[in-house]
């Protein structure tokens, strides 16, 4: 697996090398400013605004707001105020004024009386703190290159905002000085791309995801797949890219669909399957801190042992011993088909181009590989986004669902364009099992002292603390996940909280998900808690 691992690493390597070399020169403004000059007249044009990306509420997750921009054309009239609305020195004033030629300058006033200097307010692209910012992408000389920039160029293109400024030329190719401007806008639209993201939900998950130096938090609906948030952290601003580029935190991978070792996650496949074949949740194994393979001792976390267990205090307990003795009691073929009816194994596209990885799940298996696939270990690897959908299933009675990000395209008035249907999901699981299921995952969470349970919202969930194989100072870093579904009752929401380079999934992931769930409880019922948990804040 860690050639494979490794041969992955080098590929991404290759490729954001790549990608730095395309970006190195983007400039901090995202919006393209192009001059076109003829024998009578010279044109500035400034894209002011681009189609829109809303969330599942029409609210827009670009264009949220505006500065001010002035075409400037220096005489000697103006030289003075020029100076004064633009952080120009006058020597720098003094040879635009020699160069004759119009100029585009962020300004703060508006107020300007003066022919030659034109005042217009400009969308700014993105928020300096971008929401969702690895799912909007960039982009560079006014053309996505990267995420739904670059998966919709042409809609969002042709819906579009110029302005025009153009000045007369005398038969020498200068400006006529006492000549105004012609100042000319293409049609207004505020058309654009729907997506499933509820921004109050993304805004949440980005707050309570700082915590995370690293990882990533999905929140899937688990009825529909409908993705309500993606966040990866560290994130990244769209106008400092280069900065981005050579964080040794990698900001600009999107980690929510980058495959990673799941660890203890995977048991809720593998008890699924059990409960699949007939094996009664009763089914015990006394865990003496290890399981014998031949000559291997697979240990528990707890050496001196768990003693006796039922399916249920074996996931609660999370005993690997117990799950290696289940897993050799399965059929192989059968455990491999659910955990790809799960999700694992698959890719999905969002939106073109833009796709979750399918992560690692072998198609055969050794004694000594079903024993770690049983624990979630070895040749194994899972994206949030897959276990957001293993979870799914668990919450909503067995249906593994497609995640999906698109809702579809909208006119400036609201109408749509094109409405996407919902992906299909397949049954991975019977009703009865998923029940099951949800019960143990219940038990998992809402004991007195666990750190995933919320005061706001009943839960169901698993931790895993899962081994990655990579070594600093001497100690294994690993990966600290938590996943579940909410509230208990009647499941809306699964979140998938991954923690790189953690203390431990219950230590790193799971208060990270009590945050996130309890403030989408608040969403529901405002008047739910206190604490710091305003409804007033997530507006």
């Amino acid at each position: 697996m860690w050639k494979r691992l490794i041969s992955i690493f080098c590929t991404m390597c290759l490729a954001f090398t790549l990608l730095y070399l395309r970006i190195g020169s983007i400039g901090a403004d995202p919006f393209y400013v192009a001059a076109g000059k003829s024998q009578s007249s010279y044109t500035l044009e400034l894209t002011v605004s681009r189609g829109f990306l809303y969330d599942t509420n029409c609210l827009p997750l670009v264009n949220q707001s505006q500065k001010l921009m002035a075409a400037i054309l220096v005489t000697q009239e103006n030289a003075e105020l020029v100076a004064q609305i633009t952080d120009l020195n006058k020597q720098e004033v003094q040879e635009k004024l020699q160069e004759a030629k119009p100029f585009l300058y962020e300004v703060n006033t508006q107020e300007v009386d003066d022919d030659n200097i034109i005042v217009f307010p400009v969308y700014n692209r993105y928020e300096q703190e971008q929401t969702a910012a690895h799912l909007v992408g960039y982009l560079s000389e006014g053309k996505g290159v990267s995420g739904l920039e670059k998966s919709y160029q042409d809609l969002l293109e042709q819906s579009k905002r110029t302005v025009e400024i153009t000045y007369t030329l005398d038969a020498m190719g200068r400006t006529i000085p006492g000549t105004k401007p012609k100042v000319s806008y293409s049609q207004e639209s505020d058309s654009g791309i729907v997506l499933t993201l509820d921004s109050r939900i993304q805004k949440i998950c980005e707050e309570a995801g700082q915590s995370l130096k690293k990882g990533a938090v999905v929140v899937m609906d688990c009825k529909t797949g409908e993705l309500r948030a993606v966040c990866s952290f560290p994130t990244y601003s769209p106008y400092r890219l280069s900065e981005a580029m050579q964080d040794p935190d990698s900001p600009m991978i999107n980690r929510a669909f980058t495959p990673l070792s799941v660890g203890s996650t995977f048991k809720i496949a593998v008890a699924a399957t059990a409960l699949e074949e007939g094996i009664n949740p009763s089914f015990s194994y006394e865990c003496k801190g290890g399981y014998q393979l031949g000559d291997v001792v697979m240990h528990c976390h707890n050496r001196a042992g768990h003693g006796k267990f039922s399916m249920q205090e074996a996931i609660v307990n999370s005993c690997n011993p117990y799950f290696i003795n289940l897993g050799m009691h399965l059929d192989r073929e059968h455990l491999l088909r659910v955990s790809k009816d799960l999700s694992f194994g698959k890719g999905y596209e969002l939106a073109p181009g833009l796709s979750t990885q399918a992560g690692i799940l072998p198609k055969t298996l050794s004694d000594g590989e079903l024993a770690n696939l049983s624990f979630g270990q070895g040749n194994l690897l899972g994206t949030p986004v897959q276990l957001a959908q293993m979870l799914s299933a668990v919450a909503n009675g067995g249906i593994t669902p497609s995640p999906s990000l698109v809702e579809g395209i909208v006119t400036e008035k609201g109408e749509w364009v094109e409405q996407k249907e919902l992906p299909s999901g397949i049954r991975s699981m019977q009703p009865q099992t998923a029940k099951q299921l949800q019960e143990f995952l219940i038990d998992c969470v809402e004991q007195e002292g666990q750190n995933a349970r919320s005061p706001y919202t009943t839960s169901g969930g698993k931790t895993a603390t899962a081994q990655t194989g990579v070594y600093a100072d001497g100690d294994e870093l690993v990966n600290g996940w938590f996943v579940g579904f909410t509230p208990a009752e009647d499941p809306e929401y699964v979140i998938a909280v991954i923690a790189e380079d953690a203390e431990s999934g219950n230590k790193s992931a799971s208060p990270v998900f009590s945050e996130i769930a309890g403030k989408i409880a608040l969403l529901h019922n405002p008047q739910g808690g206190s604490d710091g948990f305003s409804v007033g804040n997530l507006s």
